[in-house]
């Protein structure tokens, strides 16, 4: 079908015709709404080259093209106009953006093609250098902070907002602000983010925010992804992990290093009791150890995920794909998907001598104190466990163990209500241990120290007398 159509580039059109055929991929489409025309389905197409074009679809049209138009699906779209793309942001580079007509047509592709089509930006030129900063952009980096969700007013309107940090392989920083639907969805407990993770945002704007310059969403027209399954992905993990394991055998003094922040972070908080730690009301984190005397099965131990994005997909119960096969809804990706994978969400019921509480483990910590990963044990392709009350012998056997665990209070990390917190860093029972007794030296010299050095001054000041 396609060869008998004469094929155009996205660089080769212009607005003095519409009869026009391109071949693209379907890289992302959203929804706008406007009071004069109401909704609006707009959309990022590319072709082969990797040139991209914004293309629009009017609400009187939307019945005819909103079902043609999959994100991740190569389409032949032919007869459209081109009109200059102006507006506040820009998602391509392309001078003009499409725009459907009556006479448009939508005919399927048999192209294979998983290409994202990324156009990542450097951090140093983000941040020293000059840009039209209409122009939305492409971000990865890793994840060395991640706050709660926050609530902001601005103008009589409360405005919920995740602020993290992302860092690039020659440690350049950028603060980044998400705010709507981002700042709800990277704040539940199965898909926040960890220091550690990849995080890529797609059509993301520059800014200043509070002063400084901020990596911030494009209203709901960006994309946020957490450790997505792409190469880009994969290959700056790994260089992480190289430079990481290089300064270990070194040991190169650095304070900006990843490790020795992740050192700082918790050596600096104190280890409590369950009771002390649910009256811990200093803002800060803390240190717990307790043992797992049962796993709560309420809300289930694992959830099915989008194998991208890391997010909850929904099982469809009548839509198969072509092969036949069962698909998925994601929420996150706007789309039906069949590549899917079991995700940790672990509700461990704790107790130490002082009390009981509840701690909730997202998928990295539960992975590293079962010492597998949940597809391993769920096949859900195959045999997805109905019923999550009946547990693999992998989760049984942790229970009666003790751990070390790192509690934060940050935002909504604490809930004082259900009792339930979220723990961010997991030890063994003996690395915990030592860690509490170095902390306990530590305190005691420093209690020697402040002492002598209140004995010094009562000295100093009866002399004076």
């Amino acid at each position: 079908m396609d060869s008998m159509i004469k094929l155009s580039h996205l660089s080769d059109v212009k607005p003095f015709k519409s009869a026009w055929s391109v071949r693209v991929k379907v890289i992302h489409k959203w929804t706008s709404f406007n009071h004069q025309t109401g909704a609006t389905l707009e959309m990022v197409l590319a072709d082969e080259r990797g040139h991209k074009i914004k293309a629009i679809c009017n609400q009187t049209l939307l019945h005819l093209f909103e079902g043609q138009c999959v994100v991740g699906e190569w389409k032949v779209i032919t007869n459209f106009q081109l009109v200059s793309a102006t507006g506040l942001y820009r998602h391509t580079k392309h001078v003009y953006k499409m725009v459907f007509l009556q006479q448009t047509k939508i005919t399927d592709c048999d192209i294979i093609c998983h290409n994202m089509f990324l156009e990542l930006q450097d951090f140093t030129n983000i941040i020293n250098g000059p840009r039209d900063t209409s122009v939305l952009i492409d971000v990865i980096g890793e994840v060395l902070d991640f706050g709660g969700l926050q609530i902001a007013q601005v103008s009589r309107t409360e405005i919920k907002k995740v602020e993290f940090t992302l860092r690039d392989i020659s440690d350049q920083r950028l603060k980044c602000c998400l705010t709507g639907k981002y700042a709800e969805i990277l704040s539940q407990n199965v898909k926040q983010p960890t220091i550690g993770d990849i995080c890529l945002i797609r059509f993301a704007r520059t800014g200043i925010y509070k002063g400084e310059l901020y990596l911030l969403n494009a209203f709901d027209s960006s994309l946020v992804f957490i450790n997505p399954y792409i190469k880009e992905a994969q290959l700056l993990k790994q260089k992480f992990n190289d430079v990481d394991n290089s300064l270990g055998i070194c040991q190169i003094p650095n304070d900006e290093i990843l490790n020795q922040e992740k050192q700082k972070r918790w050596s600096q908080y104190p280890f409590l009791t369950i009771q002390e730690m649910k009256h811990f009301d200093k803002g800060e984190n803390c240190r717990v150890i307790c043992a797992v005397y049962a796993i709560d099965t309420v809300s289930g131990w694992y959830f099915v995920a989008c194998v991208v994005c890391h997010n909850k997909v929904f099982k469809n119960m009548i839509s198969f794909d072509d092969n036949g096969g069962q698909s998925w809804w994601c929420e996150f990706c706007h789309r039906n998907v069949t590549k899917v994978s079991a995700r940790y969400n672990l509700d461990l019921l704790v107790q130490d001598q002082t009390g009981e509480s509840k701690f909730t483990l997202a998928d990295s910590l539960a992975k590293y104190i079962l010492k597998t990963s949940a597809s391993k044990l769920v096949n859900v392709l195959l045999d997805e466990v109905e019923n999550q009350n009946m547990l693999p012998p992998q989760l049984v056997e942790i229970v009666g163990k003790s751990y070390g665990f790192g509690i934060s209070f940050d935002g909504k990390e604490k809930n004082s209500e259900d009792g339930v917190f979220n723990a961010m860093k997991v030890w063994t029972l003996s690395d915990a241990i030592w860690k509490k007794a170095k902390y306990l030296h530590k305190e005691s010299i420093n209690s020697k120290k402040k002492q002598c050095t209140i004995h010094i001054c009562e000295v100093e000041e009866s002399k004076s007398g």
